[in-house]
């Protein structure tokens, strides 16, 4: 009799496994079953479940991941989704991927070097010359609503966060933010603003289908007036022709200052002096 219902447990047990194939690797993992095959390519839900038994009853800071497309995935979630969400993605999946600040320094140690101002143009241009596009683009700028975290950058040197104050040509001073000690960090903070939104400026090639390009963005306490906006505009387009790259057009949301800025350059309702 319990031969019979043993023989019978066998073959539910064998019909759950070749069922579900999360159970079959969970019971190769643990060593039940020496002939599983994971395939060449084990798609994303099996590698994140692999890791989860791999840190299995370690603590959080013993974790370990070594699998280079759950990293990438880690990086891809935390761009799209931004930190919370990534925090709340980690916490109801633990172990299976790298905490939020592993993936943040995974993200600095991939920037890229801008110019004084931190303007990316070299890197437009080898982005335009690489994907064979014409050498001319149509500017756009907005501001999204942010909660900023003021902190120390170790890489930069300064304190990131807080809303620098505006240069002459409408861009934000970065020397400002450099601090050598932490009397300076206090200072940063006592004297700027925190950051409410950031600003971004995007040029978008003129081919249908190219994606458009991140030229500029700096954090801002929205304080800033129309005069700053034709300046930094100015700013941009000079140094886009002294690559060799023209803009077309320059465009913004329906922000005030930008529509004051849009209508003092295209001279709209500007009464003209008759030729006599």
């Amino acid at each position: 009799m319990l031969k019979t219902q043993n023989a019978q447990l066998e073959t539910v047990i064998s019909t759950i496994e070749s069922k579900y194939r999360a159970l079959q690797m969970i019971l190769h993992y643990k060593g039940y079953d020496s002939d599983f095959d994971f395939g060449e390519k084990p798609t994303l839900v099996v590698r994140l479940l692999l890791q989860i038994l791999k840190n299995a009853g370690r603590k959080p800071n013993g974790f370990r991941h070594d699998d280079e497309v759950i990293e990438h995935f880690a990086v891809v979630c935390f761009i799209l989704g931004g930190p919370r969400m990534y925090e709340i993605l980690c916490s109801n999946s633990e172990g299976s991927l790298p905490n939020a600040r592993t993936v943040q320094r995974t993200l600095n140690d991939c920037a890229v070097p801008a110019d004084s101002d931190d303007v990316h143009v070299a890197l437009l241009k080898n982005y335009l010359t690489d994907n064979r596009l014409p050498m001319v683009v149509a500017l756009a700028e907005d501001a999204t609503a942010v909660i900023a975290k003021r902190e120390y950058n170790a890489r930069s040197n300064s304190v990131t966060g807080i809303a620098l104050p505006l240069k002459s040509n409408g861009l934000p001073d970065l020397k400002s933010g450099i601090v050598r000690t932490a009397t300076d960090i206090c200072k940063a903070m006592d004297h700027n603003n925190r950051a409410t939104v950031v600003i971004a400026v995007t040029a978008q090639p003129l081919v249908d289908g190219s994606p458009s390009f991140r030229l500029a963005t700096f954090p801002s306490d929205n304080r800033f007036k129309a005069k700053h906006v034709n300046a930094r505009w100015d700013t941009l387009v000079e140094k886009l022709n002294a690559a060799g790259i023209k803009v077309s057009s320059i465009a913004g949301d329906g922000d005030s200052r930008i529509l004051s800025t849009q209508k003092r350059r295209m001279r709209l309702f500007v009464e003209l002096t008759p030729q006599g």
